[in-house]
């Protein structure tokens, strides 16, 4: 017969790094290298003037090293900074703007009263 050990353990178990990181882009968070992408872009292609040309050399030169410090530090940062100002600093006591307060509710007519 088998030896079942009834002793309480902890069992420790190894989590891969890719459960608890999210996958970087360039070693930086997709959404903010998307922005930098998509606003170098804007000045490149779309402006075609050599002063934006050279500010999206720039911006890239200098974005992408500055978001991986960042993503180095923390790698869920983006995502935790624009969700703080999704949800607003104060909400009302009222369900909507437009909706008015309850009203209290009438008293009920006492047993055996006709009025």
């Amino acid at each position: 017969m088998a030896d079942f050990d009834d002793e309480d353990t902890v069992v420790e178990t190894m989590v891969h790094r890719s459960l608890t990181r999210p996958d970087l882009l360039i070693g930086c968070e997709r959404a903010p290298v998307v922005f930098l992408g998509a606003v170098a872009f804007a000045f490149a292609m779309i402006l075609q003037k050599p002063l934006t040309m050279v500010a999206a050399v720039v911006i890239v030169a200098l974005g992408i090293p500055m978001l991986r410090h960042f993503a180095k530090r923390d790698p869920q940062m983006y995502r935790v900074y624009t969700r703080h100002f999704m949800y607003q600093d104060e909400y009302s006591i009222h369900p909507s703007l437009a909706r008015a307060p309850f009203l209290p509710i009438p008293q009920q007519r006492k047993k055996g009263s006709t009025t």
